[in-house]
């Protein structure tokens, strides 16, 4: 046989699957042909080492114990995390949003309330109607 063919069925050999006289002529390559015996060599250990890796040392008592932890959840869970917590973030942002309406409510600015505007003689004064400022009542002195 070949070195090229001998290469090529290096696997089948491994295997076993090769009939009896291909199997007894690769045998006796192999004796001969350093390179063909190296690379059987090398074949032979990543092929041992793929079959121990496809078998796992399953624990048979993995998936019970799984289901056990599963099935018993810790049955203290925590009343302010579940319930009080959304309660209290809740009133937070409504009284939040109080402060900041009554805060604004008592800011001023002197543009946008109560415009004082007098005519050139000083003696007739605007004021703004309501909320309104386009409206404006007239009172002369």
């Amino acid at each position: 046989m070949t070195c090229k063919s001998v290469q090529n069925n290096l696997i089948f050999y491994i295997e076993k699957s090769l009939p009896d006289k291909q199997l007894s002529e690769i045998e006796q390559h192999l004796k001969h042909c350093k390179v063909c015996a190296e690379k059987y060599q090398k074949l032979l250990a990543a092929y041992q080492f793929i079959e121990s890796e496809k078998q796992s040392n399953v624990n048979p008592y993995l998936w019970t114990r799984i289901q056990a932890k599963i099935q018993h959840k810790p049955a203290t869970q925590k009343t302010w995390q579940t319930v009080l917590q959304p309660v209290i973030l809740t009133l937070i942002v409504i009284i939040g949003l109080f402060l900041g309406i009554k805060l604004g409510q008592l800011y001023t600015h002197p543009h946008t309330s109560y415009n004082y505007a007098q005519s050139l003689n000083d003696t007739t004064i605007f004021y703004p109607v309501a909320d309104n400022e386009s409206e404006y009542l007239l009172f002369e002195p």
